[in-house]
């Protein structure tokens, strides 16, 4: 799981996206499009608003951590 969560008067914004089954989180979309040049969705969520991001399955993540130590 991931979490992102903007405060509530935006001192510090926030941005969101999405590519495929991926999940960004960043204070600037500048940041956000270094990793993935063209997201499918960008968005600013509004002050207070989370973003969370939660796995399909555990396994993806078992099998990727397997593969690096292994």
């Amino acid at each position: 799981m991931m979490m992102g969560l903007n405060d509530r008067i935006k001192l510090r914004p926030l941005v969101a996206a999405t590519k495929d089954d991926f999940l960004y989180i960043a204070s600037e979309e500048s940041a956000i499009r270094v990793v993935c040049p063209e997201p499918d969705e960008v968005w600013a969520p509004k002050a207070g608003e989370p973003v969370v991001g939660v796995l399909k399955s555990t396994e993806k993540v078992r099998v990727a951590l397997e593969g690096e130590n292994g």
